[in-house]
């Protein structure tokens, strides 16, 4: 169910992404002679929102040329700004869990009762578990991080903002109807998840009807559907069920559980977990 969730979730991000809401949002916040930080404020808004529907690559994909035409309208250098969009893009993602990360409690739940433990994740627990981290990287990305970045002096010229909006993009453009449909379907999609959620339903029936709506429909084609589904994140969830089957069966899990005791001795739980987190720490550095 989980992997359904997310798969059907990158449907309906990609289906938005096609709309023109994410520049329209843009250009209401960011006025002619704005600062620094309010140009970073009107892209973080858009980034935030795509973050909440798909992954930081993709984000990005969609925000760059967004973030050159910014710059060049307002005679502003690239350096100022690329890195700390990236950066917020890859800290807001899977915050709220209305986008492919929508069923990641689910997953979660699936590895640890493999490994025969009770799962006890909520739709909500990784949304409260990362507020505090939140509330310190949001402004330091808005404020610190565009204060600290170099002024290279690279600043696009119109042309450059028109470079990535190749012929078949601009012929790929959504009507105004099938827009007002696009974001009516996400945001009823949006709603069904959330309602879901809290009456104990399974989240992957609103997500899965509302990308078949928009593929039936024409909002997304089969193909774009279909590489939208092709995300990494769904390969790795799909490969990591299994594996922990797999070391519940061969107690493979019990032996990586007394080695770990072995090393941490007569540790308390602070410093236990905080030898989990830098063994997490130096894994993230390879993979997700």
């Amino acid at each position: 169910f989980s992997v359904i969730t997310m798969a059907s979730m990158f449907v309906v991000g990609a289906a938005v992404g096609k709309t023109s809401l994410i520049s329209r949002m843009s250009k209401a916040l960011i006025r002619p002679g704005a600062s620094d930080f309010k140009i970073m404020l009107g892209i973080a808004v858009p980034t935030i929102f795509l973050g909440c529907f798909v992954n930081a690559t993709a984000t990005m994909v969609i925000m760059i040329p967004m973030i050159t035409g910014v710059c060049a309208e307002h005679k502003r250098p690239l350096s100022r700004f690329m890195y700390p969009a990236a950066a917020l893009a890859q800290i807001w993602v899977g915050w709220l869990p209305t986008g492919g990360n929508a069923g990641g409690y689910l997953a979660n739940n699936t590895i640890i009762e493999e490994l025969g433990g009770t799962g006890t994740w909520t739709y909500f627990t990784t949304f409260i578990s990362k507020i505090p981290v939140m509330a310190i990287m949001i402004p330091m990305v808005l404020w610190l991080t565009v204060k600290m970045a170099p002024d290279l002096g690279n600043i696009p010229d119109m042309s450059d903002a028109k470079a990535g909006e190749s012929d078949k993009a601009r012929k790929a453009a959504m009507s105004p109807g099938m827009e007002k449909f696009t974001i009516a379907v996400f945001c009823l999609t949006i709603a069904g998840i959330v309602t879901c959620a809290l009456t104990g339903i399974s989240v992957w029936y609103p997500s899965l009807v509302g990308a078949l709506l928009l593929v039936v429909c024409g909002a997304l084609s089969d193909k774009d559907a279909i590489r939208a589904m092709g995300n990494p994140v769904i390969f790795i969830t799909v490969g990591t069920l299994p594996l922990a089957t797999a070391l519940a069966k061969t107690g493979a899990d019990a032996l990586i559980a007394d080695t770990f005791n072995k090393l941490t001795g007569n540790m308390s739980p602070f410093w236990v977990m905080v030898c989990m987190y830098l063994i997490c720490l130096v894994l993230t550095q390879f993979i997700t």
